[in-house]
């Protein structure tokens, strides 16, 4: 019995000795993955945004779904996106978006007709194209790297880092929500001194064992935007997922919607 008995003690020892060597440091692991992520020429980010939102307090939420699909290329910059917005009101209140940037000029397709932008817009956005993410910025972090928490899958790192607490994390969470709104609120009004308040924030990083890419992350926010007499309740889940790293090309644009696109000062004439 005694001999059993140790043996059973020895495996224990046996079993934790391989998990504390087969897991990554969080900080190294981080680091890795942000190297990586500086490596990408190319990729393909599939963005799912839920999101609740509630004016003083109002009774009824107003719920958004937002499916994001964008391909791009570095250099040259080039994207194509796809974008579908449901308000959770039956079909009217769907609507998509498409839009390629390319060598021969910016194309955004709206109510099924193609609109071709001024060469000046094109070229500010293929000027700005090495500033355009479509990850987070997750540099942000660094500094609180040691509260995160890391578990290893059989072919991932999971980082995990989640606050409530914006007195301790004040910069980081309102960055954070500030950056989640930039495309519905001047980023300038949202990251107002008292402007934002953040309840929650949630980071789930799901990172591949061998490359260090970032396959995967999941963000949670919690927040209150406040813009004069107007309370903003903001509860958002975003899903978002990187692949084809440095495996597409230089995007161009279908000869369909070249021959069919209509000038943007003419459609604004209409």
């Amino acid at each position: 019995m005694k001999r059993k008995f140790h043996f059973l003690i020895l495996s224990s020892i046996l079993l934790l000795l391989a998990a504390c060597s087969s897991t990554g440091n969080q900080e190294e692991v981080f680091e890795k993955m942000l190297q990586k992520i500086d490596t990408y020429e190319s990729m393909h980010t599939k963005i799912y945004l839920d999101q609740y939102m509630k004016e003083n307090e109002e009774l009824e939420e107003r719920q958004l779904r937002t499916l994001s699909n964008i391909a791009l290329t570095r250099e040259p910059f080039t994207m194509h996106q796809t974008i579908n917005v449901d308000a959770g009101k039956g079909e009217e209140a769907v609507s998509n978006e498409e839009i390629y940037i390319t060598e021969q000029g910016m194309f955004v397709q709206s109510e099924e007709e193609w609109i071709q932008f001024p060469p000046e817009m094109h070229e500010m956005m293929i000027g700005n194209g090495n500033e355009f993410h479509t990850i987070i910025d997750l540099e942000v972090f660094k500094d609180v790297l040691k509260e995160m928490k890391i578990e290893e899958t059989g072919q991932q790192y999971i980082l995990r880092f989640s606050t409530t607490d914006q007195k301790k994390h004040d910069n980081l969470m309102r960055l954070i929500a500030a950056s989640s709104v930039a495309g519905q609120f001047q980023m300038e009004e949202a990251m107002a001194f008292d402007a934002l308040t953040v309840d929650r924030l949630r980071l789930e990083l799901y990172i591949d064992k061998e490359t260090y890419d970032l396959n995967t992350y999941n963000l949670d926010l919690e927040f209150d935007l406040t813009f004069e007499d107007t309370v903003l309740n903001m509860v958002q889940h975003t899903e978002t997922e990187i692949t084809e790293m440095n495996q597409i090309h230089p995007i161009q644009t279908p000869q369909e919607v070249l021959d069919n696109a209509v000038d943007f000062e003419q459609e604004m004439q209409k």
